[in-house]
């Protein structure tokens, strides 16, 4: 598909190391915001990180994560995201028991009833493979090179019916590259 032909993509990304050459989350604050960031140093003893994250609500549609509440006593209690004591995912692929990173991502397709021409997906981790194995030819997956998705990409991306395009890079400014590249 040709860069002019999309009218509407999705980019997917997990946080740490996948986008930046650091964890996301640090990045989005040092790049995305950094006033929020200054911010946040100034009013540290007055206010918390996730009041400031209000600041990047128009940043993405969604994030798929944990949850996580604080306590009465200020703790920040995380939760898996799949319970242990419900039902557990079905993925056979070898995503991590708290989350199937395929399932997520088919599940925001759907709550959100909208036909992308393009989904991109950068990953790092072995646990990328399972949504990379959903998506379709006209699919991107942008693979960060030494690290799990590009040696489970070599080993089973062909026995297990790998259909999206793959694009290797090493450092996170190989990524902003490749979506100048893309750009319609």
């Amino acid at each position: 598909m040709m860069a002019s032909e999309v009218q509407k993509q999705l980019v997917v990304f997990d946080f740490d190391w996948s986008m930046a050459d650091q964890d996301t989350d640090r990045w989005i604050f040092e790049v995305l915001a950094p006033d929020l960031r200054r911010k946040m140093k100034t009013l540290k003893d007055q206010v918390q990180w996730t009041d400031l994250s209000k600041g990047l609500q128009n940043l993405f549609e969604e994030i798929v994560t944990n949850p996580a509440a604080f306590e009465p006593s200020g703790l920040l209690k995380l939760r898996r995201r799949v319970d242990p004591t419900g039902p557990q995912h079905q993925c056979k692929v070898g995503c991590s028991p708290n989350m199937c990173k395929g399932e997520e991502l088919e599940a925001f397709l759907a709550r959100h009833q909208t036909q992308f021409d393009r989904i991109i997906y950068i990953g790092d981790g072995a646990n990328d493979f399972c949504p990379i194995l959903r998506m379709r030819s006209q699919d991107m997956v942008l693979c960060r090179r030494f690290r799990g998705l590009e040696r489970r990409i070599a080993q089973e991306g062909a026995s297990e019916g790998l259909k999206c395009q793959v694009q290797y890079w090493a450092g996170a400014w190989e990524v902003e590259e490749i979506f100048g590249t893309l750009s319609a």
